[in-house]
Formats: C-alpha cells, sequence, structure tokens
C-alpha cells in the first residue's frame, strides 16, 4: 500500500476511536454503571464463573487496575466474589441476578445502537463491511499482541 492510504486508513482509525467512545458510552448512560464496568460485566456475561486473571486477560486489562473496578462491582451488588471451591487460594466472580438484568439493559442499548450502524450500511454491502471490520479487530489484536505482548479479547483461560 502506498504512504497515502496508509495514512488515510490511520485517519479512519482515529476517528472511529473518538466516535467509538462517544457509543460505548451511550450504552451505559442509563445504567450507574461506568464503561469500564460495563465491560467487565458483558465479559461475564456468557461465563458462569470466571477469575480475575481470566477477566484481566480478556479485557487487557492488569490485575490490580482490574481489582478496583470489580471491587466497585462487588460493591454494588453486580458481581458475587466467592472463595473458589476447588482452590480456595482464589476467588471466583460471577454475575448477580442484578448484574445479568444489567447486562441485558446493556445489551439491548448496545444492540439497538449497532443496529442504527449497520442499517446506514447499504443493504448488499452489510455481511461484507461486518466481515471486514471483524478481519481489522483481528489484525489490531494480532498487532497488539506482537508489539505489547497482550491482548485485549484474546481467550486467554
Amino acid at each position: 500500500m502506498t504512504t497515502a492510504e496508509i495514512r488515510d486508513f490511520r485517519a479512519h482509525l482515529r476517528r472511529m476511536r473518538r466516535m467509538l467512545t462517544g457509543v460505548l458510552t451511550e450504552e451505559c448512560c442509563e445504567s450507574p454503571l461506568t464503561l469500564a464496568q460495563c465491560d467487565v460485566i458483558l465479559e461475564m456475561e456468557s461465563e458462569k464463573r470466571v477469575t480475575l486473571s481470566w477477566l484481566a486477560e480478556r479485557l487487557g486489562l492488569d490485575n490490580s487496575t482490574l481489582s478496583r473496578t470489580v471491587d466497585a462491582l462487588v460493591e454494588k451488588g453486580v458481581i458475587l466474589r466467592e472463595p473458589d471451591p476447588e482452590d480456595r487460594r482464589y476467588n471466583v466472580l460471577t454475575l448477580t441476578a442484578d448484574g445479568r438484568h444489567r447486562c441485558d439493559e446493556v445489551n439491548a442499548i448496545g444492540d439497538q445502537s449497532a443496529n442504527a450502524m449497520i442499517e446506514r450500511i447499504p443493504a448488499d454491502f452489510r455481511p461484507s463491511a461486518v466481515r471486514g471490520f471483524s478481519a481489522v479487530v483481528d489484525a489490531i489484536e494480532a498487532e497488539c499482541d506482537e508489539e505489547c505482548g497482550s491482548s485485549a479479547g484474546g481467550d486467554g483461560r
């Protein structure tokens, strides 16, 4: 690719980053949760039980940073923290009924927002646009893994 094409791609990434911050914040705006707290509960949504280390790997954060977010969610009654029955040196985290309800609320807002964005793409281009977007995200993640040594979204189990 030419330098101009690469710089155009970078400009689009910067625009997307700025706009996504607003969109993602909007998903949590009707909830008393922060964007970081929404990220945590959405990652936990499909899992029965998780560890802090698993969450840290998924979100690309260190345990100490994530611990403060999890502590706040425990205090709000959104997450339950209990000793791991298999190894009591560790804790397991589960969503409470309120946590699952909040996930449902955030998902409803996020689904509506994502659908509105997708609807703006010409119908015949939507499937390839979604696949292309996924490929870009995968490429960014691979670059982060190589450059930074960590992944924000890998499986990490």
